[in-house]
C-alpha cells in the first residue's frame, strides 16, 4: 500500500475533503479489493455501507476485469479509476463510490467516456429526485475537476465571463450511470458526496491509463503531458 491522501483544492471548496486512495504500484491487487481493505481501518459503523457502494460500483462498471483496457482509438490509452467518499461527519451520512472510464491521448487530452456512481442513501424517499441530484452532482464534480479555474490578480478575479471561465459544456458530457442503494436506515443526503468523488476517480483513471499522478485541480492536458515526459 502506498498511501491515502486527502485532496485539498483551492479551486473548488466542494472538493476539499475528497479522499483519493492511491492503489499499490506495481499493482498487487484489484483496486476494489485494495480499497475494501483500507475501509476496514475506518469507522466500524460505516464499514458495511462503504464496502457495499464499492462492490456495487465496481460490478456495474466491470472493474473486476483487467485494469488495462483496450484502446478506443489507436493513439489513445484507456483507463479506469475508482474512489469512495463519505460525509460521515454530518448527521446525514452518505457513502458514495465512482468508477471513471477515460481515454488519454499522447498530448495529455482526456476524454471521459463514462462515470458510474453508486450511493447509499439509507431510505429512498423520492427515487427520481435522488438520481437527478446524483447526476447533477457528478457532472458538477467533473466540471470542477477538469474545467473550472479562477485566478486572482491585483485583488480581483481575472476571469470575468464564460469565455475565460469555462465550466463543463453540454457537448462534453459523458455517460453517467447512477446506482442507488437503499439499506433501510434513516434517509441521508445525496448532494455533495457525488461531487467530491469525481476528481479522485478521474485522477486514478488517468494514472491507470498513463501512469501520471495529477494532484491539483483542474486536471489539465499540460499537467498530464508534463508527467508523461518526466
Amino acid at each position: 500500500m502506498r498511501r491515502a491522501i486527502t485532496a485539498r483544492s483551492t479551486e473548488g471548496s466542494a472538493l476539499r475533503k475528497a479522499a483519493t486512495i492511491e492503489p499499490p504500484h506495481p499493482q498487487l491487487a484489484q483496486p476494489t479489493a485494495h480499497r475494501s481493505t483500507l475501509l476496514v481501518a475506518g469507522i466500524i459503523g460505516f464499514l458495511v455501507v462503504g464496502i457495499a457502494v464499492l462492490i456495487v460500483v465496481a460490478c456495474v462498471a466491470a472493474l473486476c476485469c483487467p485494469t488495462r483496457l483496450p484502446n478506443w482509438i489507436a493513439w489513445t490509452v484507456a483507463g479506469m479509476g475508482v474512489a469512495c467518499v463519505s460525509s460521515q461527519e454530518r448527521a446525514s451520512a452518505s457513502w458514495t463510490a465512482c468508477v471513471a472510464h477515460v481515454v488519454v491521448s499522447p498530448s495529455g487530452e482526456v476524454k471521459v467516456k463514462k462515470l458510474t456512481v453508486a450511493t447509499d442513501v439509507g431510505t429512498q424517499v423520492h427515487p427520481d429526485n435522488i438520481r437527478a441530484q446524483v447526476e447533477g452532482a457528478a457532472l458538477w464534480g467533473l466540471s470542477l475537476a477538469m474545467y473550472e479555474k479562477a485566478t486572482l490578480k491585483d485583488g480581483g478575479i481575472e476571469q470575468t465571463n464564460f469565455d475565460s471561465y469555462t465550466p463543463l459544456r453540454m457537448s462534453q458530457l459523458p455517460e453517467v450511470a447512477v446506482n442507488v442503494i437503499a439499506n433501510g436506515e434513516k434517509a441521508t443526503g445525496v448532494g455533495e458526496p457525488a461531487v467530491t468523488v469525481i476528481a479522485p476517480a478521474l485522477a486514478n483513471a488517468i494514472f491507470n491509463a498513463v501512469g501520471v499522478r495529477v494532484r491539483s485541480l483542474p486536471i489539465t492536458p499540460e499537467k498530464i503531458k508534463s508527467g508523461m515526459k518526466a
